[in-house]
């Protein structure tokens, strides 16, 4: 196959190629997966990023389903960190888009996959038996535009070779790997179907962000936990958002919040004698982080500024610098990297 490809000089039919590697490299681990599974031997599992497991499913769907379905993905900017065997976590995604796309096979449809990190609260856990309050999950829910999945089968959905398809065109086993996966990683699945609107399964694993923040707040000091400044925060995600400004708030600081660059501009107009220092997220609706640092500036020139980005690549780094950006923080960020930036940017 590597051969081939440097036989061929057409650029569609070249990305095409590539994707059959791929899925052949891949299919090559589900192989191994299945025979683990057959031995009973343990996962080998690391930290990874599902944002990468989610673009490579994407690829092979958009070159391999009909032309009548779309894949729309909606991902943060930010990491989505679990501890986890790739291969398997590749499968459930697939699988479930599989799922999705026979689904809609008939009329074609959209469909969407989307991931967010988000904290077990009292709904989550009154609604799944495993979650645990508080607890922070990477959340990964796959919807489609289909037929929908009758009241009556809702609750046998990830039974062993129950199936609705016709007979040749479904083994029953899909949906109960995708069960056996997440229930090995700790996770939990969430259903919502409506026959004729569509289906939205969504898949929970625990983040390795857990208690990212917490975990260093002990290793500041008391004394740095007195501080009398103004501090205009400034992100679209209400997570990152929120637990940033427990942090600064716990070290003393007096705080503003604003979910985008217009609002926080708004905000600093009104209230610019008062703050000290201007925290924003980079990648934001409306107004993004480098457009608001430009405006500040000229608004203020010696205003101080600290940009945050989980993509802080050479390119960003260069706009942040030419629009004055005072300091750099690359998310995720623990409560300690938080304070110091914080500290470092508004002493100097």
């Amino acid at each position: 196959m590597e051969i081939i490809k440097l036989k061929i000089t057409d650029e569609s039919l070249l990305q095409r190629i590539n994707t059959i590697i791929s899925t052949v490299k891949r299919g090559s681990g589900l192989i191994s997966q299945v025979l683990s599974f057959a031995r009973g031997s343990h996962d080998e599992r690391m930290p990874i990023n599902i944002k990468y497991n989610i673009d490579e499913v994407v690829k092979i769907a958009r070159e391999t389903f009909s032309k009548e379905i779309d894949v729309e993905v909606d991902l943060p900017t930010y990491d989505l960190i679990v501890n986890a065997n790739s291969t398997q976590i590749h499968q459930i995604i697939l699988n479930l888009c599989i799922n999705a796309r026979d689904a809609m096979e008939s009329k074609g449809g959209i469909i969407k996959i989307e991931a967010r990190l988000i904290v077990a609260d009292e709904s989550l856990v009154q609604n799944y038996i495993d979650a645990k309050l508080g607890a922070s999950y990477v959340a990964i829910t796959i919807s489609d535009q289909g037929c929908g999945i009758p009241p009556e089968h809702r609750d046998k959905v990830f039974e062993p070779f129950f199936t609705t398809k016709e007979v040749g065109k479904g083994t029953g086993i899909g949906l109960t790997t995708v069960f056996s996966i997440v229930n090995r990683h700790e996770g939990f699945i969430g259903l919502a179907s409506e026959v004729n609107v569509g289906t939205s399964f969504t898949i929970y694993l625990p983040s390795e962000n857990q208690n990212t923040f917490e975990s260093s707040l002990s290793s500041i000091e008391i004394a740095e936990r007195h501080n009398p400044e103004t501090i205009l925060l400034v992100d679209d995600e209400d997570l990152i958002r929120t637990i940033a400004e427990d942090v600064l708030l716990a070290y003393g600081y007096t705080v503003i919040t604003a979910t985008n660059g217009a609002e926080a501009l708004k905000l600093y107009l009104e209230k610019k004698d008062e703050i000290a220092l201007v925290l924003t997220d980079v990648m934001m609706p409306i107004m993004n982080g480098i457009d608001l640092i430009a405006k500040l500036n000229s608004i203020n020139p010696n205003i101080k500024t600290i940009g945050a980005s989980g993509l802080m690549h050479s390119e960003t780094t260069r706009k942040l610098q030419a629009v004055g950006v005072s300091g750099l923080l690359v998310k995720p960020y623990s409560a300690e990297q938080l304070i110091n930036a914080v500290r470092e940017i508004i002493d100097k």
